[in-house]
């Protein structure tokens, strides 16, 4: 009798997007603060607040199949492994409040717990309404009147994000169900 094939599924921490996440924080890190770099600082940010929201809220799929090969004397097996790492579609969105709306509850509450810690009872909810579409916003910026460049807000949220995503890969608090990495 031969392996049995197997699929599982686990929301979590996905170690991969937050490193994404990282390299867009580096760049906006880069980008000096002055107006003739506005919307290039903000979108980086942004993006990369949006990048450590989504890692704290992807899907594994896991797939496992065993295909056996019967033309040797004595049968072996191949294992084909279809991981895919992808948010639901609800989740799949710019805007920053919609991203924070869609993380587990669990992870909701320890975010806003830390977030009010850190920042004087500060709301979290609040802030990201500030720069929710700073991403879509700083990237068409020739396209609005007055696109939303919270440039302070944004690097307070992206410190406390990477902090905090940082802070729970050494304690190995991050999952909801399974860290996935």
């Amino acid at each position: 009798m031969g392996p049995t094939d197997f699929q599982r599924n686990a929301t979590g921490f996905n170690h991969p997007t937050f490193r994404h996440g990282e390299q867009f924080r580096r760049a906006a890190q880069l980008i000096p603060d002055n107006y003739g770099h506005k919307f290039a600082k903000a979108m980086n940010l942004a993006f990369s607040c949006e990048l450590f929201l989504k890692s704290l809220a992807m899907k594994e799929e896991v797939k496992c199949i065993y295909e056996k090969d019967t033309s040797k004397k004595r049968p072996t097996y191949t294992l084909t492994d279809n991981s895919v790492f992808k948010l639901d579609p609800e989740k799949r969105s710019h805007n920053l409040l919609l991203c924070a709306f869609a993380l587990d509850k669990k992870i909701k509450i320890a975010l806003n717990d830390a977030y009010k810690r850190e920042h004087d009872g500060a709301c979290l909810a609040f802030d990201l309404r500030n720069i929710k579409n700073m991403f879509v916003d700083a990237r068409y910026a020739f396209q609005k009147n007055s696109p939303q460049t919270d440039i302070k807000t944004a690097e307070k949220i992206n410190d406390f994000l990477f902090n905090f995503i940082s802070e729970g890969m050494k304690n190995d608090s991050l999952h909801a169900e399974h860290a996935i990495k």
